[in-house]
C-alpha cells in the first residue's frame, strides 16, 4: 500500500498557515471546494431563501413557510503553479538532533515562505480588483508615501 505523504503532511501546511496568515479568511471551507482536474477547480455556493411570517393558526404543520436551498458550483482555473521539492535523508535526523524532520521543514517552509507569498499574492489581487473598479478606486485607496507615522 502506497503512503500518500501529501495528504498526511497537509495538515501541517494547514495549521501553520492558520496560524500565522493575515489572509486565511480568503479560503473556502474544504467541502466547498472541488479539483477538476489541472489547475481548475469549481466552488460551491449554497443560498437559501430568507425568513417569511410564521403562522401560528395553522395546526398541520404548514405553519412554517416554505424554503428554498440552491447549490451552485462556480468554474475557476488557478491563476498560478507553484510547487518546491526537499531531499531529506531518513537518517540525518539522527546525525540533527531530530532537527531537520519532514514536519519540522514542512512548517518552517509553510512559516516563511508559503504563508508570505499567498498573503502578499491575495492582498496585491485585492488591491487590483479596488483600484480597477471605478466606483471605488478613488474613495477606498490612498496613494501616500509610506512612513513610520502613517504605516
Amino acid at each position: 500500500m502506497a503512503f500518500d505523504y501529501a495528504k498526511a503532511y497537509q495538515q501541517f501546511i494547514d495549521e501553520e498557515f492558520a496560524a500565522a496568515s493575515a489572509t486565511a479568511w480568503m479560503i473556502p471551507e474544504a467541502g466547498k471546494v472541488r479539483f477538476t482536474g489541472g489547475r481548475d477547480i469549481e466552488i460551491s455556493t449554497l443560498s437559501t431563501t430568507g425568513l417569511g411570517n410564521y403562522d401560528a393558526g395553522k395546526a398541520d404543520g404548514s405553519a412554517y413557510p416554505q424554503g428554498t436551498v440552491t447549490n451552485s458550483w462556480k468554474s475557476y482555473t488557478l491563476s498560478m503553479d507553484r510547487g518546491v521539492k526537499f531531499s531529506l535523508d531518513r537518517t540525518d535526523p539522527n546525525d540533527t538532533g531530530f532537527l531537520v524532520t519532514a514536519e519540522n521543514v514542512i512548517r518552517e517552509f509553510a512559516r516563511n515562505a508559503l504563508v508570505k507569498e499567498q498573503d502578499t499574492y491575495r492582498i496585491h489581487r485585492l488591491y487590483e480588483l479596488a483600484n480597477g473598479d471605478a466606483a471605488h478606486n478613488t474613495t477606498h485607496i490612498v496613494s501616500a508615501a509610506l512612513t513610520k507615522t502613517n504605516a
